[in-house]
């Protein structure tokens, strides 16, 4: 999630937030991998999660279809970040 999240930071997080609101920071879990990053709700229900990390061939868009929900968890809402020393 670099430039916005740099390995080492710490994050706040709010457990309760799990509704999802589109263009913010989310810790998730999708098929067994848990993921930080910024989801975007799409017009057919599914959703986008994607990294601000401009390498997109290392950290690809990934298109979330509604049949797949069974599969994703939002663990928390990203509040926070605290960079490390």
């Amino acid at each position: 999630m670099e430039p916005r999240v740099r390995d080492g930071d710490s994050l706040v997080v709010d457990y309760r937030a799990t509704d999802l609101i589109s263009g913010k920071v989310y810790v998730l879990s999708f098929q067994g991998e848990v993921y930080v990053k910024r989801v975007f709700k799409k017009p057919n229900g599914g959703l986008t999660i994607r990294s601000d990390n401009p390498d997109k061939a290392m950290y690809p868009d990934m298109d979330i279809d509604p049949n797949d929900f069974p599969n994703l968890q939002i663990i928390a809402l990203v509040v926070a970040v605290s960079g490390a020393i």
